[in-house]
């Protein structure tokens, strides 16, 4: 009976010294899992061609002009930014369109005529309505900075123009 008692008293000192030295651990750390932030788009929409697309987090400071264009070209919208107008100056303003043109035509009707070899393919087709998309010839500004962005800008927007729908009525 002794035996036992002293098996008791050893294994209850035991249990008590893990309890007390598993309350006073630090605990470990865990592998912590990055929190997914999705940019949230918002939509911007250019009522004069009838059209929107999502907009990423980087040109959500995106403007236009709207320009009637000659030859017959009919009427485009000419982008920029505020950030790159900021850093670029006058020439970088949506007038100039430093991030390029878009125009919207129907596609059967510019399909085989001169206008599908000035305007290139659509960047989208939607039904018979073509979003085409022109590449600025040259940076606005010279300084390293205008030209980076414009780069990153002029990338953003055409992966945004894939997303462009119709403006329902």
């Amino acid at each position: 009976m002794k035996t036992k008692l002293i098996v008791f008293g050893i294994v209850a000192v035991i249990l008590g010294g893990l309890g007390y030295h598993a309350q006073n651990l630090t605990p470990t750390k865990q592998a912590q899992i990055p929190e997914i932030k999705q940019a949230q788009s918002q939509t911007f929409e250019i009522k004069e061609l009838g059209v929107k697309f999502a907009l990423p987090e980087d040109i959500q400071d995106l403007t236009y002009s709207i320009k009637t264009l000659g030859g017959g070209l009919g009427t485009a919208a000419f982008f920029s930014t505020k950030s790159l107008t900021q850093i670029g100056g006058k020439y970088c303003t949506s007038s100039e369109g430093p991030l390029g043109t878009i125009r919207v035509a129907d596609t059967t009707k510019t399909a085989g005529h001169e206008d599908e070899l000035r305007l290139g393919p659509p960047a989208k087709t939607i039904g018979i309505t073509g979003v085409y998309y022109t590449h600025p010839q040259a940076t606005c500004a010279d300084t390293q900075a205008s030209i980076d962005l414009t780069t990153k800008q002029i990338a953003s927007l055409q992966e945004a123009l894939k997303t462009t729908g119709l403006i329902s009525n």
